[in-house]
């Protein structure tokens, strides 16, 4: 397990893993979330922030139509040329910049791009990075990004 500076990372991780088997293979999110809080180790040397993973997925299922459709636009490719592993973290970014106003704009595209470059291929940080760039844009307009 890639272990992550803190319990807010550790929650976008799960909830990108929790959107990326309902993506591959449609397994609900709520059992994925479940079966992966079950397999993982956590306490205080690998916290989790379980309300905000819980934020995060209660927010992601009903926008992953619209969210879909941002993606496609933004990444200039079509949905089935993206890999579900980047729709799930682009999900997760967009989430955390249209609802969580709490948390800087440039800190959610880092960790995006760290998780990324830890469960992605090779070059998916850079798709994730200008996705997302663009996205806050259009999400975050008046954070001047």
């Amino acid at each position: 397990m890639i272990e992550f500076r803190g319990a807010r990372q550790n929650a976008r991780v799960v909830a990108m893993q929790c959107l990326y088997a309902f993506l591959h293979s449609e397994a609900p999110i709520a059992q994925s979330k479940l079966h992966l809080l079950s397999e993982g180790d956590w306490g205080k040397d690998n916290p989790l922030d379980h309300v905000y993973l819980n934020t995060l997925l209660t927010e992601i299922e009903a926008k992953i139509p619209n969210f879909n459709a941002l993606i496609e636009r933004l990444g200039e490719r079509e949905i089935n040329h993206i890999t579900p592993i980047e729709l799930a973290i682009c999900h997760v970014a967009f989430i955390e910049l249209k609802e969580q106003w709490t948390v800087p704009t440039e800190v959610i595209i880092d960790q995006s791009i760290e998780i990324a470059k830890d469960f992605a291929a090779d070059n998916a940080h850079k798709f994730v990075n200008s996705v997302l760039d663009k996205a806050a844009k259009e999400l975050r307009p008046a954070s001047g990004k």
